[in-house]
């Protein structure tokens, strides 16, 4: 997966600058491991590039919404030319549901992680 298109993406969801995105480069490479390791066998990672990408990226942006809820930094959400004014906790769950989107959209190409205890 291309490091600098995950940027690119992660940029945008963030708001942030090419080079503000450019301090969070081991979390989006954190991110690109994540989805690269939870790949099926024989999935075709040229074919299936963009949903790649958008996954690995809006994971990243997860990371990051909860990383600056946590130490103060999410003061407002930027979209475009629109700023909104956010607590912490609603920009964490606006991040949540963007990586659910993209990593719903990924599934057929992911092995299944999950795990849960069930009573019999």
């Amino acid at each position: 997966m291309e490091l600098s298109k995950v940027c690119e993406i992660f940029a945008a969801m963030t708001g942030m600058t090419a080079e503000e995105a450019l301090e969070h480069l081991d979390l989006v490479r954190l991110s690109i491991a994540e989805i690269e390791s939870a790949l099926k066998p024989g999935v075709d990672r040229a074919q299936n590039a963009q949903v790649l990408r958008y996954a690995a990226a809006a994971t990243a942006f997860y990371r990051y919404s909860v990383l600056a809820a946590n130490t103060g930094g999410i003061q407002s959400i930027r979209s475009g030319e629109t700023t909104i004014g956010a607590d912490p906790s609603s920009a964490v769950e606006v991040a949540a549901a963007v990586r659910d989107e993209f990593l719903t959209l990924a599934a057929p190409l992911l092995q299944d992680r999950q795990f849960g205890f069930r009573a019999v």
